[in-house]
């Protein structure tokens, strides 16, 4: 065992001394010189839009229930997008420049695919070109696994190819089928065609949704890459029942009653994907300066209560809006599991929803089809969504949301469909522009003050304070406080320099969880102290050296890690 840690932590040291010895070599503004900036809310400029017509289907199913799902028509004016329970895919055209009266949408043609499927209907929808329209959707639970969830339609003719997608050993019980379609059905995105050629064999169809809907499916977004033809997908991105996605830490369980078996409970400053759910579909982003796989996400905060599924004092996604209805005996409606006699969790707060965008790297979605990542391990940049300029409905059991998200590559705009934003019932399609002015340079040292003389510089902690003391795969990371920053960044890449993880706190301590980073794997770290939060839009900011670490396995103490620490 002497042997085996001494090789390791002189392998390590060596590691560190020819990385130092390159970056000495490497001018210190070369390093992210050419990489892009991911897109964040921060980074949108409401331009306008236009909003879904008021109109009916088969007499009683109306527009109201748009899906989110919109796509526009490289090069033309012309929208597609589904509408939830009536089942059709409608064309639109726009009557003219996006602006702040979001005018109506004109309707033109229209098609009602999946009728010979049980229990399917279009979710997903992406023009092929001006007549074909590509669709997909995903199923309950309680009817089974379905092989054709993706269908092509063509508007002009009327005709529709229902599509098979899944091994042909795939049986009508097949846990595979049912969570491939619940990941991949019910959205589209458009992925570039150099990085397509460059990754995934030139395959432009990127199947965008995930989202958890039903036992089985994805606990996270979720992207795939596609061709017709295909028995299965490429994945870029998954996260199954056993690997959650992060997510914020503002919820609780209130007892063991009100938590499904996948559900885990927050741990610090991270929090696990619950009943949340995503758009239906996401934005490939390409431009000269930004980048990012973006989907519009909807959780619920406070209390999460499996019970909470439509009795008095629920909310949408099992969330208890009003505990003091919920957990009432006084009052009426249904008493799903006995929830009204645990009046202990009356006083608990009310639920509210937030509506956060997850930005993916496309470089991690790459090293996914190359092997080296795995589908769950792909880190998001998240950022609370500012619906300034929008009215939104904050209803319990009907708030809006992100329901979708469009790149449109020939404006350079972003466009998001909103539901309920008109009279708490009408979606309207949002045009974001991106701002390339006065960009924040995360990496800077500066506040974004054009004098000289206002600049009032943070300090960084000392590289002798900066500590990883590591259990297994946990790692409880410390550092010196810095008096004036606001916040701390910790860091986390791979010993290539590929940014893996980032984590964000107030204190001057981190704990990563066992089970978050990979056995036996060295990881090299860095504290980023930060004056001012980032949505402040200053971002006065230090970071500290690269420092190194080697987790162990979670069955044994990593006894060199203190060493490892000191490597640099």
């Amino acid at each position: 065992m002497k042997t085996k840690n001494g090789t390791a932590r002189r392998k390590y040291l060596l590691i560190t001394c020819l990385q130092i010895c390159l970056l000495l070599l490497i001018p210190v503004n070369s390093l992210s010189a050419e990489s892009k900036i991911l897109v964040q809310t921060k980074h949108l400029k409401l331009v306008g839009g236009y909003s879904v017509p008021k109109a009916l289907f088969e007499g009683t199913k109306n527009s109201r229930y748009a899906s989110g799902s919109f796509d526009l028509l490289p090069g033309s004016n012309q929208w597609i997008a589904n509408h939830g329970v009536s089942g059709y895919i409608i064309e639109y055209i726009e009557p003219g420049a996006p602006s702040m009266g979001f005018p109506e949408l004109i309707v033109g043609r229209k098609a009602h695919p999946f009728k010979p499927v049980r229990k399917i209907s279009a979710a997903g929808v992406q023009w092929l070109d001006e007549k074909r329209v590509i669709c997909s959707g995903r199923k309950s639970y309680r009817s089974g696994p379905e092989k054709k969830w993706v269908s092509v339609v063509n508007l002009h003719t009327g005709q529709e190819e229902l599509i098979s997608v899944g091994l042909p050993e795939w049986d009508e019980n097949s846990k595979e089928l049912f969570h491939l379609h619940q990941a991949f059905g019910g959205g589209f995105m458009r992925i570039p065609e150099e990085w397509a050629n460059e990754h995934v064999g030139g395959r432009t169809i990127g199947m965008a949704a995930g989202g958890y809907d039903v036992l089985g499916s994805p606990l996270g977004p979720a992207a795939a890459a596609f061709r017709i033809g295909d028995e299965l997908p490429v994945t870029l991105l998954d996260f199954p029942m056993s690997n959650p996605s992060i997510r914020d830490p503002e919820y609780k369980h209130p007892s063991s009653k009100s938590q499904l078996s996948m559900w885990k409970s927050a741990e610090g400053d991270i929090g696990y994907w619950q009943g949340d759910t995503v758009s239906n579909g996401a934005a490939w982003v390409k431009h000269e300066k930004f980048k990012g796989v973006i989907w519009g996400c909807l959780f619920a905060r406070g209390y999460i209560d499996y019970r909470a599924q439509g009795d008095y004092g629920s909310g949408k996604l099992f969330l208890v809006a009003d505990p003091a209805v919920f957990y009432n005996p006084e009052t009426g409606g249904g008493n799903r599991g006995d929830h009204k006699s645990e009046t202990q969790f009356a006083d608990g707060p009310k639920g509210k929803y937030g509506r956060v965008l997850y930005t993916y790297d496309p470089d991690q979605l790459a090293e996914v089809v190359s092997g080296r990542r795995q589908p769950w391990e792909c880190e998001a940049v998240r950022s609370e969504f500012d619906f300034t300029g929008i009215t939104i409905s904050e209803q319990a059991r009907g708030p809006s949301q992100i329901s979708g998200l469009h790149w449109d590559d020939d404006r350079k705009l972003l466009w998001v469909t909103i539901s309920k934003a008109i009279d708490n019932k009408w979606s309207i399609l949002a045009a974001y522009e991106l701002k390339t002015e006065d960009l924040d340079d995360m990496d800077s040292n500066t506040d974004s003050s054009t004098d000289p003389q206002a600049m009032n510089l943070i300090g960084y902690p000392a590289d002798a304070t900066v500590n990883a003391a590591v259990n297994g795969t946990r790692v409880d990371v410390t550092w010196e406080e810095i008096d004036e920053a606001a916040f701390y960044r910790l860091e986390i890449h791979d010993m290539d320099g590929s940014h893996l993880h980032s984590m964000h706190t107030t204190q001057n301590s981190y704990v990563i969880p066992a089970g978050y980073l990979k056995e036996h794997t060295a990881y090299q770290y860095r504290i980023t102290a930060s004056r001012e939060f980032s949505d402040q839009g200053i971002d006065n900011s230090a970071k500290s050296m690269m420092k190194v670490f080697e987790t162990a396995s979670n069955q044994e103490m990593n006894f060199h890690s203190i060493i490892l620490t000191d490597a640099d």
